[in-house]
């Protein structure tokens, strides 16, 4: 297989897994948003539906979400966790705001066991994007709406159908079909949620930039869009059109900063992310997503080279949904580690990384914890880490239910930008006895 043709075939899996919920657009025309509020009530109304409401910035790469999720999530009830898969107790899902133009409904249909799940996409004026993820069904008077504005999107369809497997290895059929000329009223019911997995509720603002170290490794190409519609495209502008992204970390905003403050009319049961908590795990508020560029030493998203290189183009990189191949060092908002340490760091693992040593030839995607040190250089805080220093970590328990790491990881910041990583098995490879070699992995943020 050719370079270019790598190149393509990586590009076409990448949309499959990444990009079929950000195949979507809007010519529906709407006013310029401003800094006002924009939705009044929460999409899940019932307070006793669920246990409570993840912040941003949690991670779960078995999940996709390999670095801190930029959306909150409703966790239902447990319902059969013995059932293939897992069941959690279903609410209703209402639309947040009044006027909310429905931008697109992605339906992920998997085959076995037979799941179907949907995305709503909507906006309430120009410049934010905000979605609704994992619905388990529509109600029938929304489907209505959607059959009336666009017929192609219930028979199975759609305007644009493609396969793809998640990371559990399970196959589905995505569709993604177009509503310019649907509206939605605060508080309509839209369907079923949590059935499977939390209700996430993700919000865009293309007038704020997040301080990422690169923006552009965070930017989908023009060049991407070329490809995948067909013909050239060489202003953002038209693609937004046809195409606006959905998982836009570049763009991604703290929802509760778009409700009124409670004790105005109307109000929602939280504040803003300055005041009160949610009410959720730990007291955590709205959460933070974005460690990278807001913290010193090696806390962020990290991007494997090798890959990143392959899909990097002169206006930005070529795909998102890096993350896959990627690593973040970042902080676990919601759990409590094997330390009995909150908000502690964990070693967010997207795709499999090869292991010197040992038995076991891949350490494999997951959330790696471990008990924090404050002094020397062994399992030290992301914060701590200094350029030109060797750390190691060992102790390593994954947090979504596989057994301990048998071995140790161990990272060096060659600058403030790169990164080696290398990781280690077998119970001889302990931080005396390991060090960085040529067969360590290189990352970059």
């Amino acid at each position: 297989m050719s370079a270019n043709e790598t190149k393509a075939f990586l590009v076409s899996s990448a949309c499959l897994l990444f990009l079929v919920g950000c195949t979507f657009g809007n010519q529906r025309p709407s006013t310029q948003c401003g800094s006002g509020s924009y939705f009044t009530t929460l999409p899940v109304p019932n307070r006793v539906d669920y246990v409570g409401v993840i912040p941003m910035g949690s991670v779960a790469p078995t999940e996709e979400d390999v670095f801190p999720a930029d959306r909150i999530a409703f966790q239902p009830w447990p319902d059969d966790l013995f059932a293939v898969p897992p069941t959690y107790s279903e609410f209703n899902v209402v639309s947040p705001g009044n006027d909310l133009s429905v931008m697109a409904v992605a339906t992920r249909t998997y085959a076995a066991p037979p799941v179907v799940d949907y995305t709503v996409f909507f906006k309430p004026c120009s410049g934010l994007r905000g979605y609704l993820q994992h619905l388990s069904s529509l109600s029938p008077a929304f489907a209505a709406k959607l059959t009336a504005a666009n017929s192609l999107w219930n028979n199975g369809t759609g305007d644009v159908c493609v396969p793809g497997v998640d990371n559990w290895g399970d196959s589905y059929t995505e569709c993604v079909s177009r509503f310019p000329k649907v509206t939605l009223a605060a508080s309509e019911l839209l369907g079923k949620g949590g059935k499977y997995r939390p209700l996430g509720f993700g919000l865009y603002d293309k007038n704020l930039t997040n301080a990422y170290l690169t923006p552009r490794y965070y930017s989908l190409s023009l060049g991407y869009y070329t490809n995948l519609l067909g013909f050239p495209v060489d202003n953002p502008a038209v693609w937004e059109i046809v195409l606006p992204a959905y998982r836009d970390y570049l763009h991604s905003t703290c929802i509760l900063d778009r409700y009124p403050p409670v004790g105005t009319a109307p109000a929602v049961a939280f504040t803003t992310r300055s005041g009160a908590s949610l009410g959720a795990w730990n007291g955590a508020n709205c959460g933070e997503f974005l460690e990278e560029g807001l913290t010193s030493g090696a806390s962020g998203n990290w991007l494997f080279t090798d890959v990143l290189n392959l899909f990097l183009e002169t206006d930005g990189l070529n795909y998102l949904g890096a993350d896959q191949s990627a690593i973040a060092l970042v902080h676990d908002r919601v759990n409590l580690n094997t330390g009995l340490q909150l908000d502690y760091p964990v070693f967010s693992i997207g795709s499999n990384i090869p292991i010197t040593g040992g038995t076991v030839g891949t350490l494999t995607m997951g959330r790696y914890d471990f008990t924090v040190s404050f002094a020397g250089t062994t399992n030290r805080d992301f914060d701590s880490l200094t350029v030109g220093t060797e750390y190691c970590y060992s102790g390593l328990t994954r947090r979504d239910g596989a057994s301990a790491f048998n071995g140790v990881i161990r990272v060096k910041m060659v600058d403030s930008q790169s990164m080696q990583f290398q990781a280690f098995g077998g119970g001889a490879s302990t931080c005396g006895t390991t060090a960085i070699d040529a067969s360590a992995l290189n990352f970059v943020r």
